[in-house]
């Protein structure tokens, strides 16, 4: 009798564990953001101000986790860690070419990776960008190709177009030095098992990559 009820336990468990993977949601709240660089600073990259909330949802509505993720803590559970993400990003100096060499490899092995599956669903947005290069021409002529870029990002990704929703400005700076300032509030949802699919195609062309 004692095995059957254990049996029956680790099915519920597993049971779970597949509801909890197939209908849930991922979903990234990014709110009272604001990152900025110019040549002129001394730390380059400067985080003003930074505030992530994680959740995960079941069907949607049934709130199981919260992690916060500020600029210098993480708290998970009621847990707080301090951590300093500012100077975590600068001391990865090979941070930016390891992000650019993991797309290149993304999207030679299309064959194998879906990238559908990494698809957000951008519920809204509130996007101000101001920015300025060594050079005032390329900047003004910079505008219009980055409005471009994130008109063709949110055609794909918007749900449910709503203009109130969904703001974003682009300010040029003619300062003659490269700067850039970003502020940014918007929510992102992603499906769990659809990013495990995704997880799962990426390393299995590591696996192939490596076997080659």
């Amino acid at each position: 009798m004692l095995i059957i009820l254990i049996i029956l336990f680790i099915i519920l468990i597993i049971d779970f564990v597949v509801v909890t993977i197939v209908f849930s949601n991922i979903v990234l709240e990014i709110s009272d953001c604001e990152i900025s660089y110019n040549d002129n600073y001394i730390e380059g990259l400067l985080i003003k101000r930074f505030k992530l909330n994680v959740y995960i949802y079941i069907f949607k509505i049934v709130k199981i986790l919260k992690i916060e993720i500020l600029k210098n803590s993480i708290e998970v559970l009621g847990f707080k860690i301090n951590i300093n993400i500012e100077d975590r990003i600068k001391n990865k100096k090979n941070l930016y070419s390891s992000i650019i060499n993991k797309i290149k490899e993304i999207r030679k092995n299309k064959n194998i990776i879906n990238t559908e599956n990494l698809k957000p669903i951008i519920s809204n947005l509130n996007l101000n960008i101001s920015f300025g290069t060594q050079n005032p021409i390329l900047t003004t002529f910079s505008i219009p190709t980055i409005s471009f870029v994130i008109s063709l990002i949110l055609g794909n990704f918007i749900y449910r177009f709503k203009d109130e929703k969904y703001t974003y400005t682009i300010a040029p700076k003619y300062t003659n030095t490269n700067s850039l300032n970003i502020v940014l509030d918007t929510k992102l949802t992603f499906s769990t098992l659809k990013l495990l699919i995704f997880l799962w195609q990426y390393k299995k062309c590591q696996k192939l990559k490596i076997e080659i």
